[in-house]
């Protein structure tokens, strides 16, 4: 299911990353003595509404490809296709029957027709709005991510995180290839090097070992702290 939630977020990335590039462009391309029409609802110049909703389209699609959250990129589908719905409903009720006036530009910039650029919106906001309520869905079913836990390696120093399912597991350090046993934060103690001063953590299982201080590279050996 998180799959199918990461294919989502990624062609939903493409396809706002794809409109608002279209957006740009036909700003740039749409002729210098062209009069537009101004928008019913929000009261300014088509170009400078196509500016504003191409910026949004690609920060959400960076969201969609970036995010380190996968609820993240579905809540702001979800939240653009819903205010994209909303503002349809208010043309609807201003007389306005669809986009097709919106996008007659689009014949300028690709040399299709506005019907044809407005069937192609409404697919991709259709697209948009089922599809994030559906991967909401999905994801309220997924179970909670692992809690991750942080330790500093006693060889090398380096904190190496790792999920509660593996503590007690013996493992080579991912930074220096030492073997160690994954332990609790809780089970930290720090020292002062003798040589250098500098501060050292270790987990409590290390103690009475000889090591290289992350600082000085000096060998010292772990002791508890008085």
């Amino acid at each position: 299911m998180q799959k199918s939630i990461s294919i989502f977020t990624n062609s939903a990335g493409a396809l706002l990353l794809a409109l608002g590039s279209a957006l740009f462009l036909i700003n740039w391309t749409s002729p210098a003595d062209a009069i537009l029409p101004r928008d019913p609802l929000f009261l300014m110049p088509l170009n400078e509404l196509f500016w504003i909703i191409g910026g949004i389209a690609v920060v959400t699609a960076l969201f969609c490809f970036f995010s380190e959250h996968p609820t993240v990129p579905i809540v702001l589908l979800a939240w653009l296709a819903v205010i994209v719905l909303v503002c349809q409903i208010g043309l609807w009720e201003a007389g306005c029957r669809g986009l097709t006036g919106y996008l007659g530009s689009f014949t300028y910039a690709f040399g299709i027709s506005a019907k044809a650029a407005n069937t192609l919106a409404d697919i991709v906001f259709a697209y948009l709005l089922i599809g994030s309520g559906v991967a909401l869905c999905i994801a309220r079913l997924l179970p909670a991510p692992a809690a991750h836990q942080k330790m500093p390696c006693p060889a090398c120093g380096a904190r190496v995180q790792f999920t509660m399912e593996n503590l007690g597991r013996q493992i080579p350090c991912p930074y220096c290839q030492s073997t160690i046993t994954l332990r609790k934060t809780e089970d930290e103690l720090k020292m002062t090097c003798v040589l250098c001063g500098g501060h050292v953590v270790f987990p409590a299982h290390a103690l009475g070992q000889r090591i290289s201080c992350p600082h000085c590279t000096k060998t010292i050996t772990l002791l508890k702290p008085a």
